[in-house]
Parts: C-alpha cells; structure tokens; sequence
C-alpha cells in the first residue's frame, strides 16, 4: 500500500475462507481471509462476463465492451504442457502464472504437507543453483513472484512491467525446475514451514474451516491440512522431495497462463525453447472423488473468547449442471448486507455477531458452509432463526426483489472481471487446469443467466434443507458441555419441507427479466482538476478500461480531529450512515447498496472521513444519488444507535481471540497514551461507547458533512461534462460546506524506552518493534519509504536475515503509517514462543546495522525498481487510483502525488536512506511488545498491558 493511502474503512463483514500455503510473507492473490464490505461478495467464478452476440457476431458484454480485441488462445506446447495467453495491451503489465497439478490431493498418508513444503523448497533449490533468490530477481525487475499450494494444484505467479516477460518467464522456468535439494537449505525451511503451521493454529477462522473439512472429508485428501503433519514435515529428506517432484512436476502437468501486454507467439516460442522435453513417466491416476461422511458433529473446546460454529453441506463441483443455482442462493440466503441471514441474525435479532454463507468448490466435490460467529443466545434459537430464513427460500423462493439482487451481481461481475492481469491469468488458469476449460466463466455466466427463481428454490431444498450435515463447533474452555445437545437440536430443527410443497416449473430467468441500462459515453483523457459547486475540490480521471466507476468523497475529520471527550463519535457517525434515509429505511437502504452499487463503505480512518462508493457505470446515477442522500439526510434514530453500540461492543470484546491485532493495538497504546488519537481504538472503548448520546452523533454529522469542505476524486468509465452536471445537482448541499476543521494539538509520542507483554496462550507469540515515524507532508518522507523497501519484501533485509537465513519466523513485515500528526514505522513477526528473546535481538541487531553502515546502492537499486513496479501494479485499480487522488488532497498533498513517485525516489541515495533511519529510529525511543510467552531471558517489561488493552489475561 502506498503510504499515503492510509485510511482505514468501516468495520467489514463478510468473509470467505482459504486453503491456499503461500510461501511469500503474505498472500497477493487469493489467500487467508478476504473482506469485503456493504456491496455484493462475488464469488471467483462469477467474475467472468455475461456475453451477447452483435449484428456482426462480435462477441460483447452486456455493459457493451468489446472483448473480441483481447481473445484468449490455448496453445499446446511441444513439451507437453498448456499455454493460455491473452493479449491486453492496456497496461504496460504482465502476470506469469505456472499451475501444476501438485496440489495436497495427490498427496498419500506419508506425504501429508510434503506438497507445500516443495513449494517453499523450489525456491531454495532455485537460489542454491543461480546464485540470487527468484523473488529478489523479480523485485529487481519491479514485480513480485509468489506461490500457494491448494488442494488441487500448486501455482506459481507473478507480475512485473511487461517490458521484461522474458526475464521473467526465464526466472519462472528455472524455478520450476530444480536441479537439487540442498539438505542445510531444507532443515532450514522445515523451520519456516512448522512457524506457518503454527501461525495457522492462532487464527482460529482457518482453524474451524479446517475442521470443518476434516469432518467431512475425514479419508480424503481434503480433509488433511495443506500445510502438513508437522512430523511428517520435520522427517522429510532431500530424496523425498526429489521423487515426489519428478513424479508430479512433469510438463504434461503444467498449465501457464499468460495475460497482458505480450505477443502470444512470442510466449509460445520462447517456453518451447525453455521447457524440457517431455518424460516417459507413467500418467499418474486422478485421485478419487471425496466421499461425504454423512451427518457428523464435533465440538471442540478451545482458548477462544467467541463461539464459532460451521455447518457443511456436500455440493457438486462447478461443472454440475445445479452449480450456477448454487452459487445464487449461497449469494442471496448469507452475502451482503440485505441477505436474509445477516438481517434477522445479526441486525433485527442481535443473535450473533457473524452469520455468512459461502461455497468451497475445489475440482472435486465441495461443501456449501454456514458460518456462525459469537452466539448471543441459546443454540436452539441461532438454529431455528437460521433455519426460518432457509425455509422461507425453499418454500417461497427469492422475492423478486432478490432476483433482482442477483441480476445486479452478475452485472457487476462483468464490469470487474478485465480490472486486473492477475485476476484474469488465475481465472484462466483455474478453469484449464482443473476442468480443462480456459473459457468456463463464460460458460459459468451463460448458465447463470438462465437459473429461474425456481431452480435457486430447489438447489436450496436438494442441499441446505437435508440434516445430513458436518457440524463443527469451537467454543471456549469450559463450555462444551453446553454444546453437547447440538446433535440432538439439530435433527430437531432441521428437518427437509415435505414434498407436497415441491414449486411447479417456471421460465422466468435473467434472460426474461429487463434489459440492463445502457452503458454512458466516456471520454478517456488525462486527469482533470477542477472544483465544484464553486469551492469543491474535484479530481476526475476517465477511463474506458473498464465499465465501472469509483468515488471518494473525503473530509478532514478523521481521529486527529476527534476530541477526546467525544471517542467512538466519529466511528458511530460512519456506522450510522447505513442504517437509512429519510425516505427509505434501512432494509430499504441495504436492498439499494446490493441492488446498485459493488462496494458502498463509509469510513472513518486516522486523517479522514467520508465515504466511497464503486458501481457499474450504467448504475452511477443512482448510486451518487443514494450516497448523496446517506450524507446529506441519514436516518438516525434511537433504536438503531443502541443497536450500534452493542455491535461495537461486542467487537470490542472479540478481539481477544485475534493476538496478532492485539499486537499492533498494545504497540500504538504504548507508543502514545489513550488521549492521543493514534493510541486509542477508532471505535472507542466500551466505557466511552457507553457514554455516547445519539445527539452527539446528529451534531457530529452536521459538523462534518453539511459544515465542512470535502475533496472528491471519480475515476472510471465516465464522461466528465455529463458526471459533473449530476453531482452539481444531487450533491448541491455541499454548496455550504465550506468550512475546514483545525488539526487538534495533541499531545507527544512516548520519549523513552518502552516494553510491554501481554500474555496469550498460543502456538506463536507476535511481536512488534517499532518507533514514531513521519508526518504526511515530511519532506524526508520519500527517502524513508524507500528505506523501508529496502527492508520489506522478500529480497529485503527483513526477510532474508529472519526468515531465510536463521529460520526464525514465517511471517515478518514492516510496516508504516503518516499521519497529520507523526505517524509510525516498525517491524512485525510471528515466531515459536521459545524465540522470542533471539528474535528481538536479531531484530534490533538488524536495526543498529542500518542506522551505522549505509545500505548497499544494489539493495537501494531494487527496493526502488519494486516501488516503481507496485505503482504500475496499483494503477490497474480504479478504486486505489480514486482514493489516491481524494485522499491526497484530503491531508494536503498535492491531488496527483502518487503519480510523480519516479522523479522523486530517482535522486535519493544509500547516505539519504541512511541519514533517515538515524533520525527515525532512535533506540532510546524504542518500543517493543509481545503478545504470547515472554521468556525469562527477555526484556523486562516497564508498562502495564493489561491496563493500555483494558483486557485481563484470565478473560482471554
């Protein structure tokens, strides 16, 4: 992230889970858990676009794009594998993916986690035989490179300025290909490899997904962990690793997939000339199809705070003919805001503090999962409401308002799906290598197009109406026993509609329903500044990339602009804004942000507030018109400000169960008092959140929106002429907010040495080492961005002292944040409790050597390359370019900032960056903390965590 897009948005809500290992210190594409906020959660393989075909047999997208310029080819290789390639010339960007079909299912009881673990070890492998790690290659070529191991596959991707393709394919090539394993190297990696296992075990999201999987899929490879039997993992020999990547690292198991600004027979030419030959080894047998356990219950009691409950249902893969109902009614029962799950449980009925639904579709079969997260009342009740609003689908259907919601998806899905070269190359990778079909979404999107409301009514029936479950239940120590009637009230409850309720055939479908609104003319040119309504500050930056559009809408008045008597105001005032109009309530609201726009997110972060909408083009008139209404005349009533307050109580409680967030909380806490607003939690804690009146929130937001000046930034598939007579005339309330909030004088960061402990019981404990940092308009902000490249990444110093060269953690980043009052800048990692005193030291030993010796000009050199390549990478995204240019004007930078990053990193040099770290991190203003086990050989704590948190180690 840039550091000048510092804001953090609204409290998000829904999640999908993840089996993928990376072996990166994070995962860029689709990894761990995925947020999204107010807006549709489209599935991955809903992203592809609903076609049409035109007089001339052009193929086009409903949204009116023409995607004939960029068709995918499939081209077979002479080595036995499969080239997908996409030429996109719209950015000067290339993805490089390799899928190989190596995934954990062809895995036997011996090798449990031996997949992943050759995932990590190709990359030593790879840096042992040239000499220079492949990620530090690519950084030096401005683009990343990183991998996962899933059930079904392991890949290999990566992105970088397509003027260097072939550099980069040759890297990827040579990584697939390892000559050997290096024993000294793979004892180190084991190390990494049983960190991530453990980090694994302190997330517990992943930790009842996994679960979950077991249960169902107990005597299949999908019911194993990817990441491996630690065992296993610590016994596994150089020649374990040579056969298994002989047996399934042949040519014929390879699919690349290529998309961006390259010419396809050049990809063609230069991989057959790479590759090897082809090898005689006998075709491996497909791995059998998962058999579901039948109706099974596990209850687990755990160091939680939060109950968590998962229900699995078995589904068919996405070829089934039933797959594209499936995917519609997993969207309309638990996914967005107005979804009948989410609206009874979690508003109305106040019965959790999660309730979700999602599908896991590998290649084979799946499980369609209700989530259930921190129940408020009896077991009976969460699983007879629940139940209610399935019962009501299987018996009614979808009203045709939620037909409507789908139909609104899946155009929204169109306009996404060409945003990225990332996206694209994994959707065509995904679809050829586990169902031989590049083109599935398409295929996927046609049969979407055609479900009736009756067939969404029957899918619901066939699988989420049957008992015939796998439940998993994660509760607290000690509790347990009140779960263990959970077999018994589920059979109770959950019980099939008889047949005679069976609904007649209908045609009604997408196809039958209206036409989509026509798709407004855009003008691409360069950006545009202008103001208006006279005074407003206006950036816009037409674009006919994609048929969508992003708005921010910013004001000065973030938490450094929130009085500390007034805490959780601000956070409050942006929840509030959802919950209705005027002239619409808020079931009303929520059915419009499903129905018309594809992310709706007030915010409320450290230097500003407002909100940010993302629609489909032919959508932004009324989108702009909801979101001028929420700003202008919101709903704000009683009910649903105690409503409210609850809510954020109760996340206040459950963070508890999240150590690494803990960590950065303890550490901000420390580094400042609760009185500054970078010490305190956004939302306020739960004595302030008590305090607050409902009159406070009515004055604060007649304060900040009606009084105050914003900035605005559009950037997307828009003419600016006509967009602007539209704003003019549904924003013309801001024709009187022309005021500017003074920045608060606060008072100074902590001026000595600190250290503070919070104890966890955990499988890892999370440290954070960090300092006071910058302010956003410091001039010396550009050379200490730079220095923290030089530190990040993975061919930064960070990575490679900790983690590659003493094995001491898997995950370790920097991090960094400007505010208009002095931010900060620091280092994190997750290590074994019995590390933590080495880690601290080798971390601070890595911090004095920065400070006392100049970097090298190569490290300097790269770390520059890798910013320049993540800005071309950022610039894919609409929505990151519309929050650059609101937000930047926002805290008083120039509108287009972000664009100039080339000529201002040029001139730096290793002195410059040097000269910073001096400044910055000064060990006499060190703050340390760890949440976990603190050996007695540690440093000694001199604060009272315990009281910074307002937490007890017994309630955890």
């Amino acid at each position: 992230m840039d550091k000048k897009q510092t804001e953090t948005s609204r409290p998000q809500r829904k999640k999908t889970f993840s089996l993928y290992a990376t072996s990166g210190t994070k995962s860029l594409v689709p990894n761990g858990t995925k947020w999204a906020p107010y807006g549709p959660c489209i599935h991955p393989l809903a992203l592809f676009l609903p076609f049409k075909r035109t007089p001339d047999g052009d193929t086009m997208c409903r949204s009116g794009v023409n995607l004939t310029a960029f068709p995918i080819k499939n081209m077979n290789l002479s080595s036995g594998g499969q080239l997908l390639v996409q030429q996109d010339p719209r950015e000067p960007v290339v993805s490089l993916q390799a899928w190989v079909k190596a995934g954990s299912r062809y895995e036997n009881e011996s090798e449990i986690g031996l997949c992943h673990l050759l995932e990590h070890m190709v990359f030593q492998a790879a840096e042992s035989t040239h000499g220079k790690a492949p990620a530090e290659a690519f950084e030096e070529l401005g683009g990343y490179l990183n991998a996962f191991t899933s059930p079904d596959e392991m890949v290999f991707y990566a992105s970088l300025p397509s003027a260097h393709w072939q550099e980069g394919l040759e890297l990827l090539c040579q990584l697939l290909f390892p000559l050997q394993f290096p024993l000294a190297a793979l004892e180190n990696e084991k190390k990494v490899v049983l960190e991530e296992i453990n980090r694994e075990q302190d997330a517990p999201d992943r930790q009842l997904f996994r679960h979950l999987l077991n249960c169902a899929f107990p005597d299949h490879p999908y019911g194993r962990p990817v990441l491996g039997d630690p065992k296993i993992v610590q016994d596994c020999t150089p020649h374990q690793l040579t056969a298994l990547h002989q047996k399934l690292f042949q040519t014929s198991r390879m699919t690349f997939s290529v998309v961006g600004a390259v010419i396809p027979d050049e990809i063609h030419r230069f991989l057959d000339e790479r590759l090897p030959t082809a090898t005689s080894h006998q075709r491996m047998v497909r791995p059998a199809a998962p058999v579901h356990q039948g109706f099974a219950v596990e209850v687990i009691e755990k160091d939680l705070f939060e109950h968590r409950l998962a229900i699995g249902w078995p589904v068919p893969p996405v070829m089934a003919s039933e797959a594209p109902a499936l995917e519609l009614f997993s969207m309309l029962w638990g996914q967005g805001a107005s979804s009948p799950l989410e609206k009874k449980l979690c508003w109305d009925q106040q019965l959790v503090n999660e309730a979700g639904t999602f599908l896991f579709q590998p290649a084979q079969t799946g499980l369609g999962v209700l989530t259930l997260f921190g129940l408020h009342d009896n077991l009976h009740t969460v699983l007879r409401q629940s139940y209610e609003t399935l019962y009501r689908l299987m018996i009614d259907g979808p009203s045709n308002k939620e037909f409507e919601k789908a139909r609104a998806w899946i155009e929204a899905s169109q306009a996404y799906r060409g945003e990225t070269v990332e996206g694209k190359a994994h959707q065509y990778g995904e679809g050829f290598s586990r169902h031989q079909n590049p083109r599935l979404g398409e295929q996927f999107l046609e049969q979407l197009l055609n479900v009736t409301q009756v067939d969404i009514q029957m899918v619901a029936r066939q699988y989420f109406g049957t008992p015939n479950a796998s439940i998993v239940a994660h509760v607290p120590k000690g509790q347990g026993e009140d779960f263990q009637a959970l077999s018994k009230l589920w059979k109770d409850v959950w019980r099939p509609p008889g047949l005679s309720s069976v609904p007649s055939p209908v045609t009604s479908s997408f196809k039958n329903s209206s036409s989509p609104k026509k798709t407004p003319s855009c003008s691409p040119s360069e950006t545009i500044r202008t103001t208006m309504l006279g005074h407003v500050p206006i950036v816009y930056y037409p674009t006919d990339k994609i048929p969508a559009i992003h708005m921010y809408a910013a004001w000065r008045g973030g938490i450094s602009f929130e009085p500390a008597h007034l805490k959780g105001v601000g956070t409050l005032t942006a929840e509030m804004l959802v919950s209705g109009t005027q002239t619409k309530t808020r079931e009303e609201m929520m059915e419009a942000i499903d129905c018309h726009t594809t992310r709706f997110s007030p915010f409320f972060g450290r230097n500003a507030t407002g909100l940010h909408f993302g629609c489909v083009a032919n959508q932004f008139e009324t989108a702009s018109e909801l979101a001028a209404q929420v700003l202008q005349e919101p709903r704000f009533e009683s009910e649903d400000f105690h409503r409210q307050v609850d809510m954020l109580k109760k996340s206040h409680e459950r963070r508890v169960d999240y150590p690494s967030g803990l960590a950065f909380e303890l550490f901000r806490k420390t580094l400042w008092n609760t009185e500054h607003p970078y010490g305190r939690l956004p939302s306020g804690d739960t004595e302030t959140l008590s305090r607050r009146k409902l009159t406070e929130i009515q004055a604060w937001h007649h304060k900040i929106f009606l009084e105050t000046q914003p900035t605005i930034a559009l950037v997307g598939h828009f003419n600016p002429d006509e967009i602007q007579e539209t704003l003019e005339r549904q924003w013309a309330h801001l024709a009187r907010a022309t005021k500017r909030l003074p920045l608060l004088h606060q008072p100074p960061a902590l001026s000595s040495k600190a250290m503070a402990h919070f104890p966890f019981e955990g499988e890892q404990s999370h440290v954070v080492l960090g300092f006071e940092g910058l302010k956003v308009d410091d001039p010396r902000g550009d050379a200490f961005l730079l220095l923290m490249a030089c530190l990040g990444g993975q061919s930064g110093r960070l990575f490679q002292e900790l983690r590659e060269k003493r094995g001491l953690c898997y995950q370790v980043q920097s991090f960094q944040f400007d505010g208009m009052h002095p931010g900060a800048t620091g280092f994190y990692l997750g290590c074994a409790n019995e590390k933590v005193t080495e880690a601290i030291v080798h971390l601070e030993g890595l911090i004095q050597e920065i400070c006392a010796h100049p970097l090298d000009d190569v490290e300097v050199e790269r770390a520059r390359k890798r910013l320049l390549g993540q800005k071309l990478l950022a610039a894919q995204s609409i929505q990151t370019q519309s929050a650059a240019f609101c937000i930047n004007q926002t805290v008083g930078l120039p509108y287009d900032q972000h664009l100039h990053l080339e000529q201002r990193l040029n001139p730096l040099t290793a002195l410059d960056l040097q000269r910073v770290a001096q400044e910055v991190f000064l060990p006499q203003k060190q703050v340390v903390v760890v949440v976990g086990h603190l050996p007695e050989d540690g440093p000694k704590p001199n604060i009272d965590a315990e009281e910074r948190l307002g937490l007890s180690p017994k309630r955890v």
